[in-house]
């Protein structure tokens, strides 16, 4: 289980690293303008994007709430087979 984790958290640190470089010119992206448009401006103004982000947080907690118990459900079968 930790190095699935492992691998996954490693994963997404590569996936964040690539949506913030911008590799056709020398200077770095300035991200402000880029989130200030549409939707999204419209969530900051009314403060809709704590909901969003309140849900993303809770689907990724349950995720590895899931994993979690399933790595000690799995756990448990190996050693009651091992013995």
């Amino acid at each position: 289980m930790k190095k699935i984790f492992a691998l996954f958290i490693a994963c997404l640190m590569f996936a964040i690293n690539q949506a913030q470089t911008d590799t056709t010119s020398a200077k770095p992206r300035v991200m402000k303008e880029n989130w200030d448009t549409g939707i999204v401006n419209a969530l900051k103004e009314n403060g809709g994007i704590y909901g969003v982000i309140a849900v993303i947080a809770i689907i990724l907690g349950g995720f590895f709430y899931y994993m979690m118990r399933l790595d000690k459900k799995i756990t448990k079968l190996e050693a009651r087979q091992k013995s």
